[in-house]
């Protein structure tokens, strides 16, 4: 059956795939027309999938300001 590895693994996948989908709607405006998901539930769980790709970095790792150079 699966191991925990390949549960790891397709979740890693899954979300490399959602940022490389968010990477090409800020560069060409792309998007998935969700509204042609008839389910309502489903076209949440896809908007909600295609925002975790957006997700920026921790605000523990905001820009800091590099004095004197």
């Amino acid at each position: 059956m699966f191991g925990l590895g390949k549960l790891f693994h397709y979740a890693f996948d899954a979300v490399l795939l959602s940022a490389f989908l968010a990477g090409v709607r800020r560069s060409t405006g792309l998007t998935p027309a969700l509204a042609l998901v008839p389910n309502k539930d489903i076209r949440q769980l896809l908007r909600s999938y295609l925002e975790l790709g957006e997700a920026g970095p921790s605000p523990i790792y905001k820009d800091i300001p590099l004095i004197g150079v």
